[in-house]
């Protein structure tokens, strides 16, 4: 048994204050306190990962499915976030971030490269196979091989799951605008609209302007 008084750590969760936190001095002989400073290490671990989990905001696929559906039928958000364990705002943020409406869900397009056949441009590469003789394997047009290839690292990097999962984020829907970074630019076009120039006059301007 410890002889020394030992400070620690209780944790209690109540309905008015939760995650209260008590710290309580507790004398080895004055109660059956005979925690090793291993074990009392491992309980702070523990609850250190629990409340990480509760206030993360990461949710599965699945998880963010089953979301939807409560909130669809009216349920609260403290609801739906006692279901997952987790504190209300982590669910609020998904909510807000979609305006309270259910976003659609995400299907590839039927042109697009699938992964297996990225996986064989990937193999193709390896071989040092040409871009043509890629391409006829897939059925495939040489220019869209070559695009592929080009956008996601060259001959050297490309990789068939990091290029499929790039196009995928790629593929976001609604994108920012190019010239939200540019305010020089948002002022110059404003300013011709002002003088009742045309969107074709400003576009083929500006590309006089900045031919890059």
């Amino acid at each position: 048994m410890l002889s020394e008084t030992l400070s620690v750590t209780c944790w209690r969760e109540q309905s008015s204050t939760p995650d209260l936190t008590h710290i309580l001095s507790v004398s080895s002989f004055d109660c059956e306190f005979n925690w090793s400073t291993q074990h009392f290490n491992l309980l702070v671990q523990r609850r250190s990962v629990t409340d990480e989990t509760k206030t993360s905001d990461c949710l599965y696929d699945s998880q963010k499915a089953l979301m939807w559906d409560r909130w669809q039928k009216g349920e609260s958000m403290h609801d739906i976030a006692r279901l997952f364990d987790r504190h209300h705002p982590s669910i609020r943020r998904i909510l807000t971030e979609n305006a309270g409406i259910r976003p659609r869900h995400r299907k590839r397009s039927s042109l697009a490269l699938t992964l297996a056949e990225r996986e064989v441009i990937s193999r193709g590469l390896a071989i040092q196979l040409s871009m043509r003789e890629i391409a006829s394997q897939l059925g495939r047009s040489p220019s869209t091989v070559s695009r592929e290839i080009q956008r996601n690292g060259g001959y050297a990097s490309y990789r068939a799951s990091a290029a499929d999962e790039a196009a995928w984020q790629r593929a976001l829907r609604p994108k920012s605008c190019k010239l939200a970074g540019q305010p020089r630019a948002v002022r110059v076009i404003t300013k011709k609209l002002q003088c009742e120039w045309s969107p074709q006059q400003i576009a083929g301007w500006l590309k006089r302007q900045r031919p890059q």
